[in-house]
């Protein structure tokens, strides 16, 4: 599907840096490097005795990149992060803006076409039509893992087994699960994907001692493909991948989910501080295609290389963020906290269809003052809550907003909210106050297991519970937040 570039480029060179500046205007799609990788590299850097498996783990990567087109330049080294808990890519001399930074062939990157055209299980693959392109790559990248002869087996076995800090919250302890209840819309969301992940790995399961037949099905065995691994997989595709502009075979820009290699190491910041863009564009005389990064402003020399949340991540919930990509961002301009609805009352379900009120959450946003709070969608959805206990069925468009400027609607509808909003609280409050872990007696003893990182509690505040530390704190990081949020609606709302 891709040509894959047989040459390394020099990208501190000033020939290069020219020819980057002639890249035609029409055949460049601006994206913004989302892999969200505050997963990238995932070395946590606990123990002096890692350092020198780390750097030959970073050598080879580098080393494979240099041989299949996809590098970084001169003046970037990879290194650890002070922006994230894992490694990230700085800048070892000033650069000026526009200077490029990293360069990689599509045909380096992973998509969801590698799988189906895979020369051993394409077939196998193609079978799945009702699996989405997530579905298929995880399988894909657990295949290459345990393959040392597949092409891209350096770049997934580094991505695999250096994302040991991140939070894949498919493979949470039943007592993790535990300590996400207090956020129901994300704890149900997550259950919901479990749930989804644990069908698709049992079909996959199914279908490979059914068809595979010979050869291939001693390779598929040779894979030893468990459902830890696949969701483990899941996770690092989920965080790692992001939507840029490539070409097909006919010559056609259109956009695909993809891996690629080097870039998914540069950590994420807001857009004041990102100082990196990247984007595809054509390569030489546009015969190939390349995934180009390039400094936004002068950055200096020491500084880590950042690039920015893309639109749709950063509309995105902390909760919502923690399930895809497997941290909580620190600062959004857009946070919000995903409320489970009340049910829609029996019968009255076209009207709650006019306002597009069908979902089963609803974000809360951050509110300035008490004037905002009656026209949030969610106080809105407990107006005609209140219609339908009063026995008011509107299906007319504009007699239905004309019902919803009732000062008296909106009076009562604002009373449930808030009374609603004080229950979904008392989950949040009740850790707060501590108390036993979860499945353990009041009385029990609670040993920490350091060899498999288990313990009562953790470093962030709020309730006790068993756990990894990274786990915990990643978990308590979200329900802080929600816990601050929902308080500041009620504060503003309840005036």
């Amino acid at each position: 599907f891709f040509v894959v570039s047989p040459i390394a480029f020099i990208l501190s060179t000033p020939t290069m840096r020219m020819w980057l500046g002639d890249v035609p205007t029409h055949a460049i799609v601006l994206v913004q490097v989302v892999v969200l990788s505050l997963l990238a590299g995932g070395i946590s850097g606990e123990a002096n005795g890692n350092n020198a498996g780390v750097k030959r783990d970073v050598d080879a990567l580098l080393e494979w990149g240099r041989l299949n087109g996809a590098v970084l330049a001169s003046s970037v080294t990879l290194t650890e992060s002070t922006q994230a808990a894992g490694l990230g890519l700085f800048a070892t001399q000033p650069l000026q803006k526009g200077d490029a930074v990293c360069n990689v062939s599509l045909g380096a990157v992973i998509n969801v076409e590698h799988p189906l055209t895979d020369p051993t299980f394409g077939s196998f693959w193609g079978m799945f039509e009702d699996f989405t392109d997530l579905e298929l790559t995880a399988g894909f990248l657990a295949t290459v893992v345990n393959d040392a002869t597949q092409f891209w087996h350096t770049y997934v076995s580094f991505i695999s087994h250096n994302d040991a800090y991140g939070v894949n919250l498919l493979t949470l302890s039943s007592a993790e699960l535990d300590a996400l209840k207090p956020s129901q819309s994300i704890y149900e969301l997550l259950l919901d994907r479990i749930e989804d992940a644990k069908e698709a790995f049992a079909l996959m399961e199914r279908a490979a001692e059914i068809e595979l037949k010979g050869e291939q099905l001693a390779a598929w065995r040779n894979i030893n493909m468990t459902q830890d691994l696949y969701f483990h997989m899941l996770g690092v595709a989920r965080s790692r991948s992001h939507r840029i502009g490539v070409k097909d075979k006919h010559g056609k820009w259109h956009s695909a989910m993809c891996l690629v290699p080097l870039a998914d190491m540069f950590n994420t910041a807001g857009a004041e501080q990102s100082n990196v863009e990247c984007f595809t564009g054509s390569e030489h005389h546009g015969v190939k295609s390349v995934f180009h990064c390039q400094t936004t402003k002068p950055v200096a020399a020491g500084s880590e290389l950042l690039v920015t949340y893309i639109d749709d991540a950063v509309r995105r919930s902390r909760g919502t963020m923690l399930l895809d990509y497997g941290f909580v961002p620190a600062h959004s301009k857009h946070d919000t906290v995903l409320i489970p609805l009340p049910p829609t009352p029996p019968g009255f379900e076209d009207m709650f269809k006019l306002l597009h009120m069908s979902r089963r959450d609803e974000p809360l946003p951050w509110v300035k003052a008490a004037k905002e709070c009656e026209a949030l969608r969610i106080v809105v959805y407990f107006q005609l809550l209140q219609m339908a206990d009063d026995g008011i069925h509107i299906t007319d468009s504009i007699e239905l907003n004309d019902k919803l400027q009732s000062e008296t609607l909106k009076s009562l509808a604002r009373a449930r909210f808030i009374a609603f909003l004080e229950s979904k609280l008392e989950p949040y409050d009740q850790r707060s106050s501590g108390g036993a872990c979860p499945g353990v007696d009041e009385d029990e003893e609670v040993v920490a297991d350091v060899e498999d990182a288990n313990i009562c509690g953790s470093s962030s505040g709020g309730g006790m519970y068993t756990g990894r530390p990274h786990v915990l704190d990643a978990i308590n990081a979200l329900l802080d937040h929600e816990q601050a949020l929902i308080q500041h609606v009620l504060d503003v709302c309840g005036e």
